[in-house]
């Protein structure tokens, strides 16, 4: 796997109970042979990516929720409902004011709420939650699972299921392509596709995009680049063309690449979890950093995809559009990434080494 805690996961039902696992990875290109070597050798220190901690503010509305229905009988107070949510969600340095007014607001029309003078109740739509149980977690209540079964009449995996899956339809289970034959009680009934031709029509990639924290992108690119200083992330520019070689990972650096090229006037020609090739003047731009203006523009883009990764919290569908970019934003922990990149040098490599990116080859 491309994500360093499944790889740990596969490995680690190899053997469980002896102290060695023995491992045979299979790589196709250069890239996935130093990321595999990575792996392995932080595999072998029991390293584990630090995650930091960002607030999300639709974590907040459950707080808060729960907060006024323990004060259900005294109510609660603008000024403390403030402080709360403050505490809570801190959306940076932005006035609370503007963004938990107009949430109070909200769920007072939909009657989530009820405001009685200057104090706040629970609504009825608030009172049934409480009642029902649903307000003491922030995860959606799982869909439910189906054995997967294949013409052998052997279990291949657990899927959690939310929907139709129609007869016909092809799905990928641990790199390998299966066509669905009836869909019986909770039970997949499903059949391998072994030849090439059927492999390639199946609709979803056999080997995913990589995700993973830059932290872990960061020991990669260093492994292909021995000696590379600690804080310096190398560009490679030929002519008009720049190779930023990053290890940003899918998501981050699909963003931080559309919001910087826009910025400056520049195309992304190419973005992967490794490295980004972007086409423009040969001006060494001022910023490496996109601004905050241009990362939002970038994520409303991609709203819709961002949110089915870290908008199924149960709340977010409760807070109105300010609230939810910035819930998006602490999501990505776009924060601390920023502040990362500022950490970070920038730096042109005058005679690059020889790179597993087709960028390297061709301008030499």
């Amino acid at each position: 796997p491309h994500v360093y805690t499944s790889f740990l996961q596969r490995i680690g039902r190899g053997r469980r109970k002896e102290e060695v696992i023995p491992v045979l990875a299979f790589f196709r290109d250069d890239l996935e042979r130093v990321i595999l070597e990575t792996y392995l050798d932080l595999a072998n220190t029991t390293f584990m990516p630090d995650q930091p901690y960002e607030p999300l503010p639709a974590a907040a509305v459950q707080q808060l929720f729960s907060y006024i229905v323990q004060k259900r009988r005294v109510g609660a107070s603008r000024k403390v409902l403030h402080e709360f949510f403050h505490a809570l969600a801190s959306p940076g340095a932005e006035d609370a004011e503007k963004y938990l007014d107009p949430l109070l607001e909200r769920w007072c029309r939909q009657s989530w709420l009820k405001q009685i003078r200057q104090l706040y109740y629970p609504g009825e739509k608030l009172e049934r939650a409480f009642t029902r149980g649903w307000l003491h977690s922030t995860i959606e209540d799982a869909p439910g699972a189906v054995q997967v079964v294949d013409e052998r009449h052997r279990v291949i995996a657990e899927l959690a299921y939310g929907g139709v899956i129609p007869p016909g339809s092809r799905v990928s289970i641990g790199g390998r392509v299966y066509e669905v034959l009836e869909l019986e009680e909770r039970t997949l009934h499903v059949r391998s596709l072994k030849t090439r031709r059927d492999a390639e029509a199946a609709p979803f990639p056999v080997a995913p995009a990589a995700y993973w924290p830059y932290t872990i992108g960061r020991l990669i690119v260093q492994r292909m680049l021995p000696g590379l200083p600690e804080n310096v992330i190398p560009v490679v520019q030929a002519r008009n063309s720049w190779l930023v070689v990053h290890g940003f990972g899918h998501l981050l650096s699909t963003i931080w690449s559309h919001a910087l090229a826009h910025s400056l006037g520049w195309e992304a020609k190419q973005i992967d979890a490794m490295y980004t090739v972007f086409e423009g003047d040969e001006t060494w731009p001022p910023s490496w950093i996109p601004p905050r203006p241009e990362v939002r523009r970038e994520l409303e883009r991609r709203r819709g995809f961002l949110e089915k990764w870290y908008g199924s919290s149960r709340y977010y569908a409760l807070m109105h559009p300010p609230a939810r970019m910035i819930h998006l934003i602490h999501a990505l922990r776009w924060p601390t990434f920023e502040s990362h990149l500022r950490s970070m040098k920038f730096a042109r490599l005058k005679d690059p080494p020889d790179l597993p990116f087709p960028f390297a080859s061709s301008s030499g």
